[in-house]
C-alpha cells in the first residue's frame, strides 16, 4: 500500500474514533445532565418527607406532652389541689393560740376583753388553773385575774418551759403568794400590801405595750393597785409599763420552747371603767405576745386535709408513671 493509501485509512480510522469519542462524551453528559435533574427534582421531594418527618414527630412529641401533663388538667388533680390550698389556708387561718382558758377570782373584764376580740375561750373555776387538768401544753394560754386569795397556789415551771403560756393581773396580798410570784420573778415594792401610785406608762416597745396608750390615767383608781412590782434584774424577761412612782409593775418572761409569764400587776380583772381604752388593747397585746413567735398552730383537721391531699398528688403521679 502507498503511503497516500496508508495515510487516508489512518485518517478515516481517526475520524471514526473521534466520532466514538464525540458521542461518548454527549452520552456522558446526558447522564450527568438527567442525573442533575433528577437530584434537583427529588430535593422538594426529600423536603417534603423530611417536613412530613418532622411535622409527624412534633404530633409524637405533643401526644407524649399532653399525656404526661394529663394529670394536671384532670378533674382529679383539680379536686385534689383544691383540697391541698384549702388546707393551706385553714393553716394560715388557723387561731394563733389552740386553747385559751380563763380562771381567777376576778376576771370579769377578761372575759368581756376576749369576746370582744372574737376569741373562743373557757372558763375555770380555779383561782389558780392545773393546765395537766386540762391537758394544756405548748402554745395554749392561761390567763388569771386574781384580786386576794389564799391558794391553792399552782407550779407553773413544767408548763411554761413546754412552751405555755401564763397571763396574769392582780395580785394577793398574802406573803404565800408572794413567795410564789417570786418563783417567777425578781420582786420589789412588796412591803405595804395593796397600794395605789398613779398613771401608767409604757416602757420601751413590746408586743404587751403596743395597743396600750404610751402614757395613762385610769379612769377607775381601782384598776392602778397593785401590790407588788417587778426588778428588771430577772432572766429573760421585758419591763414593758411602769408606775408615777418609778416602779415596774408590767413584765413579761420569755421560756424556752416559746413559753412565756406576762405579769400585769395592776389590778384589771373586774371593775368596770377602763375596759374599751386600756384593758382590751392590753389584753390584746398580751395574746399577741404570748410565746416569742407569732407562727400559726395548724389545726389537725386542716393537716388532715393537707396530708390526704398530698396522698392524692402521690397516687396519681404513681398511676401516670406505671402507664
Amino acid at each position: 500500500m502507498s503511503y497516500a493509501k496508508r495515510f487516508y485509512f489512518l485518517l478515516a480510522v481517526f475520524e471514526w474514533k473521534f466520532h466514538q469519542f464525540e458521542t461518548g462524551i454527549e452520552n456522558i453528559m446526558g447522564q450527568t445532565f438527567r442525573a442533575t435533574n433528577r437530584v434537583e427534582s427529588g430535593v422538594p421531594l426529600f423536603q417534603g418527607k423530611r417536613n412530613k418527618l418532622e411535622k409527624n414527630e412534633g404530633e409524637v412529641m405533643k401526644k407524649k406532652f399532653l399525656e404526661e401533663t394529663e394529670m394536671f388538667t384532670s378533674a382529679q388533680f383539680k379536686r385534689i389541689m383544691l383540697s391541698v390550698v384549702t388546707a393551706l389556708l385553714l393553716c394560715v387561718a388557723a387561731p394563733l393560740h389552740a386553747t385559751i382558758i380563763v380562771g381567777g377570782n376576778n376576771n370579769i373584764n377578761i372575759t368581756t376583753g376576749l369576746t370582744t376580740l372574737g376569741e373562743t375561750y373557757s372558763v375555770s373555776t380555779d383561782w389558780m388553773v392545773d393546765p395537766s387538768a386540762y391537758g394544756l401544753g405548748a402554745g395554749d394560754i392561761i390567763i388569771l385575774g386574781l384580786d386576794g386569795g389564799t391558794g391553792p397556789f399552782v407550779d407553773y415551771n413544767a408548763f411554761l418551759a413546754a412552751g405555755g403560756n401564763l397571763i396574769l393581773t392582780g395580785g394577793s396580798n398574802y406573803d404565800p403568794y408572794r413567795t410564789w410570784a417570786a418563783g417567777y420573778f425578781n420582786t420589789t415594792d412588796t412591803a405595804s400590801g395593796w397600794h395605789t401610785d398613779g398613771d401608767w406608762h409604757s416602757v420601751g416597745s413590746h408586743p404587751a405595750n403596743q395597743y396600750v396608750p404610751a402614757d395613762y390615767t385610769f379612769a377607775n383608781v381601782n384598776h392602778t393597785f397593785h401590790m407588788l412590782a417587778f426588778s428588771d434584774t430577772t432572766p429573760n424577761t421585758t419591763v414593758y409599763g411602769s408606775n408615777d412612782e418609778g416602779y415596774y409593775v408590767a413584765a413579761l418572761r420569755e421560756y424556752s420552747n416559746g413559753g412565756s409569764f406576762n405579769y400585769m400587776a395592776l389590778d384589771l380583772g373586774f371593775r368596770t371603767g377602763d375596759e374599751t381604752a386600756f384593758i382590751t388593747p392590753w389584753l390584746k397585746g398580751s395574746l399577741e405576745a404570748a410565746g416569742p413567735s407569732s407562727a400559726p398552730v395548724p389545726e389537725p383537721a386542716s393537716m388532715f386535709l393537707l396530708g390526704l391531699g398530698l396522698v392524692g398528688l402521690a397516687g396519681v403521679a404513681k398511676k401516670k408513671m406505671k402507664n
